[in-house]
């Protein structure tokens, strides 16, 4: 976690976002390894189709 205490990321949490509950201290710990790892927060791309697409026919479908 970059050198900080979980009760240190706690407060940081809680002084930026006063209205959310604070993550589990295993979500905290998941995140901070994964930032280390790759440098990112952003979920890796995954192969295959994607999930879903917009364009403009299918935004006037909708409409």
């Amino acid at each position: 976690m970059s050198g900080k205490t979980l009760k240190t990321v706690n407060e940081a949490f809680q002084d930026e976002y006063p209205d959310d509950e604070i993550p589990a201290r295993q979500t905290i710990y998941r995140l901070a390894t994964k930032f280390d790892e790759t440098g990112s927060m952003e979920d890796a791309p995954r192969s295959g189709r994607p999930t879903s697409i917009t364009t403009e026919e299918n935004m006037e479908l909708v409409s």
